[in-house]
């Protein structure tokens, strides 16, 4: 997303929804991909700073720890 960030104009018709399965450790596993939660809080940044909306959408697993469910919603 952050490469492709400036083709895009902030609009307030446009928003960025990132997939996000809780902290970096919840996230990386549900995805099995490691390092994925550290780019997507990079682009979520870089795309507030140049003035987008950006949303999450995120799946909270039955097993979820409720102390880093909150953590996590308190980013």
């Amino acid at each position: 997303m952050e490469r492709k960030l400036d083709e895009y104009q902030p609009s307030k018709f446009l928003t960025f929804s990132v997939h996000m399965d809780g902290l970096k450790d919840e996230h990386d596993l549900a995805v099995c991909r490691d390092g994925v939660y550290d780019v997507a809080v990079k682009a979520i940044k870089a795309a507030l700073k140049r003035g987008h909306r950006v949303t999450t959408n995120t799946t909270l697993f039955d097993d979820a720890n409720p102390e880093r469910v909150r953590k996590f919603l308190m980013r």
